[in-house]
């Protein structure tokens, strides 16, 4: 269940009052509250050291929002310096919270290379982690790597279960997977 406190702090937040939203933010913060942390840096997007400084403090405390908004900072250079090195650390770091989309994202980052060396079994590893939770766009990609390794009825599976989302591309080539999987072939193109 969420904090009430929280709670009441993004609603000001959706509302676009922002001073309020901060009043609110700041002692949660304060206090050692990550997702607070996180929220109150989004709060400020227009003061960069401020926001950096409760960006990195939302970090310190666990919240994995932070750490894949880091990485992605650092990864593209965007406010802060260029850093491979701290990008990968603050993926990693997001997808061990156990956040989904960090999940999706390293899974992704580790079967193309660039950022990190291939590793096929990380990529499988995190991006597994991210379906088990739901991620539509890992579930697609888990049931394409199932299917060129050969593993057509776990394949189904997830290919059935992309197939039901809400993301028009997402169902298609969910639909593509399928397809390929009774047409017996192996689904070696990418989604």
């Amino acid at each position: 269940m969420i904090d009430p406190s929280l709670a009441r702090a993004l609603d000001a937040l959706a509302s676009g009052a922002l001073e309020a939203a901060r009043d609110l933010l700041r002692p949660l913060a304060e206090a050692g509250y990550g997702e607070a942390a996180y929220w109150l840096s989004r709060s400020l997007m227009h003061d960069t050291p401020a926001r950096l400084n409760w960006l990195h403090r939302a970090a310190e405390l666990g919240s994995g929002q932070a750490h894949l908004e880091l990485a992605g900072l650092y990864e593209e250079g965007r406010i802060v310096r260029r850093d491979p090195e701290a990008a990968r650390a603050a993926y990693l770091a997001a997808a061990q919270t156990g956040q989904a989309e960090a999940q999706f994202v390293l899974g992704s980052l580790l079967a193309s290379g660039g950022l990190f060396e291939t590793d096929p079994d990380g990529s499988a590893h995190w991006t597994r982690a991210a379906a088990e939770q739901g991620h539509q766009g890992a579930m697609l990609n888990l049931a394409h790597k199932l299917l060129q390794a050969g593993a057509r009825g776990e394949a189904a599976q997830w290919g059935h279960r992309a197939a039901l989302s809400e993301e028009p591309d997402i169902a298609a080539w969910a639909g593509d997977v399928l397809a390929a999987l009774e047409a017996g072939g192996s689904g070696t193109g990418s989604p």
